[in-house]
């Protein structure tokens, strides 16, 4: 327990006022696994989960991020401000940089990328991410990476087969390790699958490798 008070006390915001806090909050997620869970249900009852990784609250000191525990939500304003704030700040400052990379099977990622670790918390929200890019998805959805905090690729799914469908996963899956090798922060190594009016969902590397079996029940 005090192990974790200090814990909690280390990882606490700069000192900074209820103004200046809610300009600075952030989304940011936690690596799974990185934070072990008995402390996440004590310390940070309020993070959401998507696609199987904790989504908190957080603000940039210095070159890290300070996580936001329970205990500091107050000065936010309460739970619900604070991630009012925090999602303000990320939708204003945009998906960032934009690139395209094409696999050598045409599959097309497109890449948003930017200095800020906020870039991978728009997986969070892939209805208002695809609203701001301009991007139409249709029923088989889209598939992200997220290599480090600061990145974040799209691939949308059209309507070919399960099979190529794969293989285009595969690919991506590739780009995602060669675009996460030498980041500072890296964030997950797997996949992630979105389609309209469904939760974002986590497909692990392993299954990719293995064919994408979740893909078979892409259309139910």
């Amino acid at each position: 327990m005090i192990g974790q008070l200090i814990a909690s006390a280390l990882a606490a915001p700069p000192h900074l006022d209820r103004d200046e806090l809610g300009k600075q909050l952030f989304p940011r997620f936690s690596a799974a696994g990185r934070i072990p869970e008995g402390r996440l249900s004590e310390d940070y009852t309020y993070a959401r989960r998507v696609g199987g990784m904790p989504l908190l609250l957080a603000v940039r000191h210095s070159q890290a991020s300070a996580l936001l525990a329970d205990i500091h939500l107050a000065r936010a304003g309460g739970v619900e401000a604070a991630w009012r704030a925090a999602e303000s700040n990320l939708f204003e400052a945009g998906p960032g940089e934009l690139s395209v990379y094409t696999s050598p099977a045409g599959a097309a990622v497109l890449v948003c990328e930017s200095e800020h670790p906020r870039q991978a918390a728009w997986l969070a929200y892939p209805e208002r991410l695809m609203e701001v890019l301009g991007l139409e998805i249709g029923p088989r959805g889209a598939l992200f990476c997220v290599p480090a905090h600061r990145l974040l690729g799209i691939h949308i799914l059209g309507e070919r087969s399960t099979a190529e469908t794969a293989e285009d996963a595969k690919a991506m899956l590739e780009l995602a390790r060669i675009l996460g090798e030498d980041e500072i922060a890296p964030l997950s190594g797997d996949l992630f699958w979105w389609r309209p009016g469904k939760p974002v969902v986590g497909i692990s590397s392993e299954a990719v490798v293995e064919g994408l079996p979740a893909f078979d029940t892409m259309d139910g």
